[in-house]
This record gives structure tokens, sequence and C-alpha cells, in this order.
């Protein structure tokens, strides 16, 4: 095989070796930070749930404190007819009136023990989440410096490799690599089963072809610019 197609094939190859290793870094540094946001999040979510279940209670004494009160009219309704201090008109008034809103209030009281219910139910749920992001937490601040550390050191090690290849590498060729892997991201490319090149799939000149599977000189795809291995 062509000297100059192994170095780009070896600087490609180590390129890309770099770009998966800094992605696993990127990934290993955030597990961290991405961890506390849980841990705010789920903070957040069960004080929210813990107010809501206050204004529920709060709400409950409301309609506690409002049913006693009409409760109380009902039955002073009650005895100022049978006292004879209003005719029995008004008081069949006032006590349908008093029924009336005593109905609505033990309605709104029985939903009001629902929702509390459902929040007992999701303050449980909320306490939860809470307690697996703080021990999502604390492993990853247990796990990430060394993998960090392992990860920085692989990319060192590959980042040596390269630059000892890059060094073998004739000037112009180098340029000329770069500008591919800037535009293209990798530099080589191969010819699937159909003769076409497996990255842009365009069908190069069966001349090109031969050469690129012979080896012997760098035959470059016409349309994407890349490298044939053969």
């Amino acid at each position: 095989m062509n000297a100059d197609l192994q170095d780009v094939i070896a600087l490609d190859t180590h390129d890309e070796a770099l770009k998966k290793l800094d992605e696993q870094l990127a990934a290993a540094k955030a597990l961290r930070p991405d961890a506390e946001q849980a841990v705010r999040d789920a903070e957040a979510a069960l004080a929210q749930i813990k107010q809501e279940i206050r204004d529920a209670l709060a709400e409950s004494g409301r309609l506690n404190r409002d049913v006693n009160s009409y409760e109380q009219r009902k039955r002073g309704a009650h005895r100022a007819l049978e006292m004879g201090s209003v005719d029995e008109d008004t008081a069949d008034r006032q006590v349908a009136q008093v029924t009336e809103i005593l109905d609505r209030l033990e309605t709104e009281q029985l939903e009001n023990m629902e929702l509390q219910e459902a929040l007992d139910d999701t303050l449980g749920a909320r306490k939860g989440q809470l307690a697996d992001a703080e021990q999502t937490l604390e492993e990853a601040r247990a796990v990430a410096p060394p993998e960090i550390d392992r990860l920085q050191g692989l990319r060192d090690a590959e980042q040596g490799r390269r630059d000892a290849t890059a060094a073998e590498v004739r000037r112009d060729l180098m340029i000329q690599y770069d500008l591919v892997r800037k535009r293209r991201k990798r530099a080589i490319t191969f010819l699937d089963k159909d003769k076409a090149c497996t990255s842009c799939m365009t069908m190069p000149p069966p001349g090109m072809i031969a050469d690129a599977r012979r080896g012997a000189v760098m035959v470059a795809c016409k349309a994407c610019r890349r490298w044939i291995v053969p």
C-alpha cells in the first residue's frame, strides 16, 4: 500500500480515537453537574408538593370552619321557629339556603380530602426521587474524578501517537488532510460491493477503482475528496 495513504489512514484512525475520547471526557465531566442539577430539581419538586399539602390543609381548615358556622345558623333557624320568634316561611327559607350551602361545602370537603390523599402519594414519590438523585450524586462524586483522570491519560497517550505520526507526514499532504477532515469529518472512505464510495455513494470511474484497489497510488473520490482505502 502507498506509504502516504498508510500515513493518512493512521492519522484518521488517531483523530477518530481522539474524537471518541473527547466525547467520553465531556460526558464524564458533565456527570457530576447533571447529578447536582437532578438533586436541585428533586428538592424543588419536594418543596412544591409540601407547599401544596400545606395549602390543602389550610383549605380544609377553612371549609371546616364554614361548615360549623352554617350548621350553627341552621340550628339557630330551627330554634327561632320553635320559639316562634320568626314566621314559618322565613325560617324555612333560611334553613333551605343554609342546607344548600352546607351541601356545597361538604362536596368541597370530599374533594379536598381526595386532593390531600393524592398529594400524600405524590409526596412519597417525590421523596423517593430525591433519595435516588442524592445517591446518583454521591456515586458521581466518587466515580467522576478517577474516570476523568483515566480518560485524560488515554487521550494524552493517543495525542502523543497522533503527533508522532503527523511528524512523519509531508507538509503538503498534512495540509490537504486537515482540510479534508475539516470539511468532511473523515479523511478516508471505502468502496462498497457495488464499487461506490461508502461516504457519498458516488461511483468512481473504472480506472480510478483499479488504481484504488492496487493501492500503489493515493486515489481520492472526485465527489467527496476523501481518499479511497483499498
